[in-house]
């Protein structure tokens, strides 16, 4: 399905996801250019749906050439509390590369795989290298320009990729502001 394919495990969304028809599979990320990126923490989200296609058991594996991989971490019978919720896990022993894959050894007990998403982090500084760990809301947003209603700074905001927000001028601003503190990675 188009829908339920590799890219919706990396844009973002807990709407969507990566289901594959069978109980074990991989996925892979590259990034842009050739470029390495160090990877210390990773995050599984679970799929929308059924526990039993949940990754229960899995290895993340770095490449700088999509041929020799290095494992960099093992995870065994690891569940999820819910739907779309995210684990957190630590690379101990991190090195830069090219190519990301996590290669899924077992399912929680379904005839298929999903996962809503698949984040890849940097730190020391906690920066998301793929999403984000969580979506600040609650907000208020604001701009220094916008027109119409249906197309305000509010949509820039509403996790809504069919919506946005539109200022008929070269320059503006667009603000959001939270109304409890936050930390921005």
């Amino acid at each position: 399905n188009p829908n339920e394919g590799a890219a919706q495990a990396f844009d973002s969304l807990n709407s969507t996801k990566w289901l594959a028809f069978s109980n074990t599979a991989w996925l892979q990320y590259q990034f842009a250019g050739n470029t390495q990126q160090t990877v210390d923490e990773y995050t599984i989200t679970s799929g929308n749906d059924d526990y039993g296609r949940d990754p229960a058991s899995w290895q993340v594996l770095g490449s700088n050439d999509g041929i020799h991989w290095t494992l960099l971490d093992t995870q065994s019978n690891q569940t999820f509390s819910g739907r779309n919720v995210s684990n957190n896990y630590t690379i101990t022993t991190p090195g830069s590369y090219n190519f990301y894959r996590l290669n899924i050894t077992a399912n929680t007990g379904g005839g298929d795989l999903q996962l809503a998403g698949w984040g890849l982090f940097s730190n020391p500084l906690a920066v998301p290298v793929t999403q984000s760990l969580t979506r600040i809301t609650g907000g208020i947003a604001s701009a220094s320009s916008q027109n119409l209603p249906n197309e305000g700074a509010a949509q820039a905001f509403d996790n809504n990729p069919t919506t946005k927000w539109l200022a008929f001028t070269p320059t503006a601003n667009l603000v959001y502001q939270t109304l409890t503190p936050n930390v921005l990675t």
